[in-house]
């Protein structure tokens, strides 16, 4: 990395001292420093949780991302539908994750947690509303004893559902529409 990129991160970072990099000049940076770590293999960059970032740090990471396109750098930026983010007017292209179909849902439930009873089967599916990271969690909260769940126990899917609303998140700007009720 030349020394004009290395002291804008260095001044970033509190290494150094100087009046603080422009967008620009960062994003310029970070682009430098991605080419580095991409010259010998492609790169993915995979931010969670995108709509919580400050406005400076998605302006750089939207200057970036928009120069990537042809490069072996690839840019997901996942973000909670329903929630306003920077990345709104980030002009970054966008891939909406959508819900489950039903069948799909039910193939994933079965794959990864076999077994469950009829019951609690139905309310898993109907709490997660086709959203596969409650599909996955949700099961986690079963506990152990209850009589409707073959001995593995019952959920309180109310408490687990507040961790996983939203989701799936989307992905590059993408938005997770709500799937409504069923």
């Amino acid at each position: 990395m030349d020394q004009v990129h290395r002291k804008v991160f260095d001044t970033v970072f509190g290494q150094s001292t100087g009046k603080p990099p422009s967008v620009m000049s960062l994003g310029i940076a970070v682009l430098d420093l991605l080419s580095l770590a991409c010259s010998t293999k492609p790169l993915l960059l995979l931010l969670d949780d995108g709509q919580w970032l400050d406005s400076t740090s998605v302006a750089v990471i939207g200057f970036a991302g928009r120069r990537l396109a042809g490069s072996s750098v690839k840019l997901v930026v996942a973000l909670r539908s329903g929630v306003a983010s920077e990345f709104d007017t980030a002009a970054l292209p966008a891939l909406p994750v959508r819900a489950l179909p039903d069948e799909e849902a039910r193939r994933l439930l079965d794959l990864r947690h076999p077994g469950l009873d009829t019951r609690v089967r139905r309310l898993m599916l109907d709490q997660a509303r086709g959203n596969p990271l409650a599909l996955l969690e949700l099961p986690a909260h079963l506990h152990v004893g209850h009589p409707g769940t073959s001995g593995r126990g019952t959920c309180r899917p109310a408490r687990c559902l507040s961790a996983t609303a939203g989701a799936p998140a989307s992905a590059a700007g993408v938005r997770h529409p709500d799937r409504g009720a069923r």
